[in-house]
């Protein structure tokens, strides 16, 4: 994590540019959102992956870590959430499964309901072909090394870019329907773009404007700095178009960060402030501009909307009753578990906090773990690196956590 951009050997291979295809391609398949292209960028990742193990056979870093590990028991516990179990075992759990077969009781198919962890089984299911995708996809990155970061970074840039270009010649043509084929029918967004959710939309964004930041503070040829202040420009004005409160306050705290880690590092290196100057000069524009265009518009709709995101994160906090504290209501089930608790009055798909989506759905101990493994990985990771392109991955994942307090876009 030290090397200096020089010193970075070459990882770009067959596999790096199959996962950087990959990950300018999936958010344009709307996501994930429907189950086929869900299939579609798991394919692709698993591609990914095998193509990796075989190019890189002889030669690829190692990626067995508590962070790999860790991973890879929160996908296992997923998979073991929607596993049937016996009646006994259930009713010793007190499944909540239990109790959905006690309501129907009486009812032609109430006994083939299967007693699981899990509120919502076929969500988990998805969820599980999701973790696929996402192991995949991390593991191939790793075996790339060091090196595999820059392109990765930049295939980001450009992916975040691209949605944003869709969205804004979707408004110039004056489109309701997404390429002119799918009008979004359970979502409202202010610029229309493959990602359909304006928070999914900005936190997006907000990767690609703090990403492509560092990697301008990375490059030493004028042309290519330019090109990537450009792309972090544009992020986060499309970021404000879509006038989320969580993003907009996330970027603005990440390039506040970046400016901070710029200033530092160019302190008695003459070298590095010709680079930092420029690019510091316009992050703190853009965070200005930023600033200025949504500043406005949010506060008026804190006087309309307030802090109801926060209300509904403590809803959520009701789920983690009976053996759920410890079990969760599984992955990709909150909604359902929020409308078994809650009534049907109203339903929430999420409860818009990373930290109660995570621990009602896994369970305490599970996202306990996998959050502590991650954040120490990260630490490790950003501490002390002179590397641009490490300090803005790292701050750029630390800004997506903050938005994620209050406007769930991980997903």
């Amino acid at each position: 994590s030290m090397m200096r951009p020089s010193q970075r050997p070459s990882a770009f291979k067959a596999d790096s540019a199959l996962l950087c295809i990959t990950i300018v391609v999936a958010p344009q398949l709307l996501g994930g959102a429907f189950p086929w292209t869900v299939l579609v960028i798991s394919g692709l990742c698993l591609a990914s992956l095998g193509m990796a193990l075989w190019v890189r056979r002889s030669s690829a870093a190692p990626v067995i870590d508590g962070v790999f590990i860790m991973m890879g028991v929160a996908w296992l516990w997923t998979c073991l959430q929607a596993v049937p179990l016996p009646s006994t075992l259930a009713h010793t759990l007190r499944l909540a499964s239990v109790q959905s077969v006690e309501r129907l009781e009486g009812l032609a198919w109430a006994d083939r309901i299967p007693f699981t962890v899990s509120y919502d089984p076929g969500s988990t299911y998805v969820q599980i072909l999701i973790g696929v995708g996402i192991l995949s996809s991390f593991l191939t990155a790793r075996m790339g090394g060091p090196g595999g970061l820059k392109p990765i970074a930049a295939a980001t840039v450009v992916s975040a870019t691209l949605l944003g270009l869709v969205g804004v010649a979707h408004e110039a043509a004056g489109m309701d329907a997404l390429f002119g084929i799918y009008a979004p029918q359970y979502t409202s967004t202010r610029l229309l773009a493959p990602l359909m959710n304006g928070n999914h939309l900005a936190g997006f964004c907000l990767m690609g404007a703090l990403l492509a930041v560092g990697l301008a503070g990375d490059e030493r040829d004028p042309a290519r700095r330019t090109g990537f202040v450009s792309a972090s420009v544009f992020c986060a004005l499309v970021l404000a178009w879509t006038l989320s409160r969580g993003a907009i306050g996330a970027l603005l705290f990440g390039f506040l960060l970046l400016v901070a880690w710029f200033v530092s590092r160019s302190r008695g290196r003459a070298k590095d402030s010709k680079a930092a100057i420029p690019v510091t000069v316009v992050v703190a524009a853009t965070a200005g501009v930023v600033a200025f265009a949504g500043l406005g518009p949010i506060l008026r709709r804190f006087e309309t909307e307030g802090f109801d995101k926060l209300e509904l994160a403590t809803l959520g906090l009701r789920l983690l009753d009976g053996s759920a504290w410890w079990l969760g209501v599984g992955r990709g089930a909150f909604s359902a578990a929020f409308v078994a608790h809650e009534g049907s009055l109203a339903r929430a798909t999420h409860p818009e906090n990373l930290l109660v989506q995570w621990t009602t759905e896994w369970g305490i101990p599970v996202a306990t773990a996998l959050l502590l493994v991650l954040a120490a990985a990260l630490w490790r990771r950003f501490r002390g690196t002179e590397d641009p392109i490490i300090a803005a991955s790292g701050i750029a994942i630390f800004a997506l956590v903050l938005q994620n307090l209050v406007d769930f876009s991980l997903e």
